[in-house]
């Protein structure tokens, strides 16, 4: 038994009631770690906190030929998250220059993220990962102080084959920034058919 000055409980009262205020703790504390990782996660986001909802890779071949296309990755139902992703269908053997662009579309209107993004490219860098498709890319280009940026970038396909391309956009990157915030502005996987 638990005595007070004004009355006596019964000690099991005491623990369902301190059980009860932690259930509520618990509860809450799940409601709260959800709800921020539902806001952190729910859409690609720029380096000014502004929701992507499109992602544009332009690819033109080097040879001459008449390859010339863009591939895109996008938001088709205002969810902000970016649903359809276009299959980068390439020639094999085939060098191309590449340039990414990045959009907001709101309200019948397009804001053009990417000379902002190239504005601020020492605190940027794309970079790229492929799985299973014979693609290198190399010649980046750089940011103000030469090191690695890449949004425009030479790619150079191999014979046939099919895979995957992540595209990481890195803000603040630990070994370009004393911030080590390391932040992530989007991650896309796109998938590859070279043929």
């Amino acid at each position: 038994m638990c005595r007070t000055d004004q009355f006596i409980l019964p000690t099991y009262l005491i623990n369902f009631d301190i059980m009860a205020h932690f259930q509520s703790f618990k509860r809450l504390s799940l409601a709260l770690l959800a709800f921020i990782l539902f806001a952190n996660l729910r859409c690609p986001q720029g380096s000014d906190g502004e929701p992507l909802n499109r992602i544009e890779l332009h690819l033109t071949a080097t040879d001459g030929s008449t390859f010339d296309q863009t591939f895109v990755a996008r938001d088709t139902d205002g969810d902000w998250f970016l649903d359809s992703i276009q299959t980068l269908s390439l020639p094999a053997n085939t060098t191309f220059n590449c340039a990414i662009s990045i959009f907001k579309d709101f309200n019948k209107r397009t804001l053009d993220l990417s000379s902002e993004i190239d504005s601020e490219r020492n605190d940027h860098e794309f970079e790229y990962t492929f799985e299973g498709a014979g693609l290198s890319v190399d010649s980046l280009n750089q940011d103000k102080l030469l090191r690695p940026y890449g949004r425009q970038s030479v790619w150079t396909t191999a014979a046939n084959g099919s895979g995957t391309l992540q595209i990481v956009l890195q803000h603040e990157p630990f070994w370009k920034s004393s911030s080590n915030r390391d932040l992530i502005d989007f991650d896309l996987t796109f998938p590859i058919a070279i043929q």
